[in-house]
């Protein structure tokens, strides 16, 4: 039997970008000051490779909405709204 580990599909920035329409930048970010999509280095440098668990991806940016109701994904200006407008939430303690 496979281990659930050894079906896990691991992205890299570049990849996780354009699946999900945002900047490397925007990915590196998150990563450096928090608040982004869970994450794996790939060895322990310092440079080490990043990789983002596709499973991983998947819920953070369906917990925000990435998607609009047409389907269609949204800018990465919009996506920066979201995340900003619910941190707030979080600091006013609301649910």
């Amino acid at each position: 039997m496979e281990s659930q580990q050894s079906k896990t599909v691991l992205l890299t920035e570049q990849q996780a970008s354009a699946r999900y329409g945002l900047s490397v930048g925007w990915f590196r970010e998150k990563r450096q000051n928090g608040g982004g999509p869970k994450f794996k280095k790939i060895g322990e440098s310092r440079n080490a490779p990043v990789r983002y668990p596709l499973d991983e991806l998947e819920k953070f940016f369906d917990g925000i909405g990435l998607m609009n109701h047409t389907g269609k994904k949204t800018t990465e200006q919009e996506v920066k709204r979201v995340i900003e407008s619910e941190a707030q939430k979080i600091e006013r303690g609301e649910p």
